[in-house]
């Protein structure tokens, strides 16, 4: 019981900001490692952002 509520992460205090990151740095990984061209990147990120942004508010 000595969690903090704002814990996101089970055991990790991680929020918002943290979370965030990590997303940007995957999603940088995948279209590297799938060799994705800039434009399709960008195009296929703000989608996945726009699915999630429903989610945030």
């Amino acid at each position: 019981m000595g969690r903090h509520r704002r814990d996101v992460c089970t055991g990790v205090n991680w929020w918002l900001k943290e979370i965030s990151i990590v997303y940007l740095v995957a999603a940088i990984l995948i279209g590297l490692i799938n060799r994705m061209p800039e434009e399709q990147f960008v195009r296929s990120f703000i989608v996945g952002c726009k699915d999630m942004i429903g989610v945030a508010w």
